[in-house]
């Protein structure tokens, strides 16, 4: 009997040299089959082939069209070259006026106190607010009010950041222990607010904090490299494209869910915001230094000089955030 082996069926030739004649007629009969098979699964591979070159090459196409978020991306990019020339052009003092660092050795004793003071707070309201957030994710109280009824979790976060702003705003810095307990309640219930953006993953929130203080840190050089209140003058401008800001935010909750033009409000938030609060940063850091500079009689509240500084970083971590978490999502 002929023994069919795996290598005589992967070879039909080798068949044909150990087989009968009547095997070897069949054989030859069915091996142009094979043949046509072969040669078949040969082309659809490589139709396969050209057909992922095509749309890869598609997708490259795509990716290089002038879309909303593209241009957002390019305004950014612009504003981040300009913040690098002011940079170098106030720091290497081509101005013609002196900028702040320039004379801030000068400054009597109040004023340096008071600076600094402004910046611990600033500093400790972010650290407070990332605590009190990874806290409130990580035993997952705030999880299940969010599960549970996210509309109430929203009108809670708003009312107690706003309130809790206010009374802070309102208090005189002397009443010491209400007005660092309102302190403290905002910077909690900012906290709270953010805990959905915790779902993002450490890794990626950290590296959206680094940039966010790397951004904080070379706006807030910009601003006291530059002659003083000379950002300050940006305020109707800034205050005019907040205005904008929230009218656009509001409008996704009057839009139809399929609406063309969502994506459009949406980059418009996300990029426009991004270069609006590092507007702000210059506008807030300068505002600092000028009601610092006042006379030592004047009623300077480092707290509520903070907040200003404070808000401009957290909506710049929020967008930072989410542009990494879009990034992320289109890699895979």
């Amino acid at each position: 009997m002929f023994r069919f082996t795996a290598t005589a069926a992967r070879n039909p030739k080798s068949m044909l040299r150990i087989a009968s004649p009547l095997l070897q007629r069949n054989i030859c009969a069915r091996a142009p089959r094979w043949v046509s098979i072969k040669r078949t699964t040969t082309a659809l591979s490589k139709g396969k082939v050209l057909l992922s070159t095509t749309a890869t090459r598609g997708s490259a196409r795509v990716g290089t069209e002038m879309t909303a978020e593209n241009v957002g991306r390019g305004v950014v990019g612009v504003a981040s070259m300009a913040g690098i020339g002011a940079l170098c052009f106030y720091g290497l003092g081509m101005a013609e006026e002196p900028g702040t660092v320039e004379y801030s050795h000068l400054w009597p004793a109040y004023i340096k106190q008071r600076v600094r003071n402004t910046f611990m707070y600033f500093g400790g309201g972010l650290a407070l607010t990332a605590a009190s957030a990874a806290g409130l994710y990580h035993t997952g109280i705030a999880n299940r009010f969010i599960a549970s009824s996210p509309m109430v979790f929203m009108g809670v976060t708003f009312v107690g950041t706003i309130g809790f702003m206010i009374a802070s705003q309102t208090i005189s810095y002397q009443n010491t222990i209400p007005k660092h307990l309102c302190w403290a309640g905002f910077n909690g219930c900012m906290g709270l607010s953010l805990v959905p953006i915790c779902a993002m993953g450490g890794p990626l929130l950290a590296r959206a904090a680094i940039y966010t203080g790397i951004t904080v840190a070379g706006l807030t050089a910009i601003a006291a490299c530059a002659p003083n209140e000379q950002f300050l003058q940006m305020g109707g401008a800034l205050g005019l494209g907040l205005g904008v800001l929230v009218v656009s935010s509001l409008g996704t909750f009057f839009l139809p869910a399929g609406s063309a033009a969502l994506p459009l409000i949406h980059n418009l938030s996300l990029y426009g915001g991004l270069v609006l609060f590092g507007g702000f940063v210059l506008y807030d850091t300068q505002k600092i230094i000028y009601h610092a500079e006042q006379g030592p009689l004047y009623p300077y509240d480092p707290i509520n000089q903070s907040i200003g500084i404070y808000m401009d970083t957290i909506n710049l971590f929020i967008r930072i955030a989410t542009i990494l978490a879009g990034s992320n999502n289109r890699r895979k």
